[in-house]
């Protein structure tokens, strides 16, 4: 049970990590979009 809390938690941070990353820019103009709507 630990062990997978653990897996799951790992898995979230390097998945919301590498999201802060990669799609920056596409988040800012979602965003900017919804913003003008």
């Amino acid at each position: 049970m630990n062990t997978n809390l653990w897996l799951i938690f790992s898995f979230s941070f390097v998945v919301a990590l590498s999201g802060a990353l990669v799609p920056g820019p596409l988040l800012t103009y979602t965003i900017l979009k919804t913003m003008q709507t």
